[in-house]
């Protein structure tokens, strides 16, 4: 199974905190979400939180891809 995981930080600590992770398609990113407001649990595997961004000064994403046998990170 395939699971997407978007993470962020502030460009003042080296901690990554999930704000997003989906194991397999779905909509309820884009159906739960608006711009003033985006934060959909499902369940620990499946939820959108970017409500953590409102008061954040700076950040970067990493998006970790996870086929199971080999995993790619990309960081922006």
């Amino acid at each position: 199974m395939t699971t997407t995981t978007t993470t962020t930080t502030s460009t003042h600590c080296n901690t990554w905190v999930e704000i997003y992770s989906q194991t397999g398609p779905s909509r309820f990113a884009k159906d739960g979400c608006t711009l003033a407001d985006c934060n959909v649990y499902i369940d620990d595997e499946n939820f959108i939180d970017f409500n953590q961004l409102d008061d954040v000064d700076e950040y970067h994403f990493k998006i970790v891809w996870d086929e199971g046998q080999s995993q790619l990170e990309l960081e922006f």
